[in-house]
């Protein structure tokens, strides 16, 4: 099964410090195989910028 999760990076939806968002990361966190809630925002943040990077290659 393909799981997902969908994060509005750019604030539309929700606010990137707000208390919905901190929710959402600490129940990632616990459903998850990452050490803390740091590791997500940095492997968020570490594929978004691979993502972008190849968008401007293609």
């Amino acid at each position: 099964m393909i799981k997902s999760i969908f994060i509005d990076y750019t604030g539309t939806i929700i606010r990137e410090k707000g208390e919905e968002l901190e929710k959402i990361v600490l129940r990632i966190w616990k459903n998850s195989n990452f050490k803390n809630p740091e590791e997500i925002a940095s492997s968020w943040w570490n594929q978004l910028k691979m993502t972008e990077v190849l968008e401007l290659l293609n």
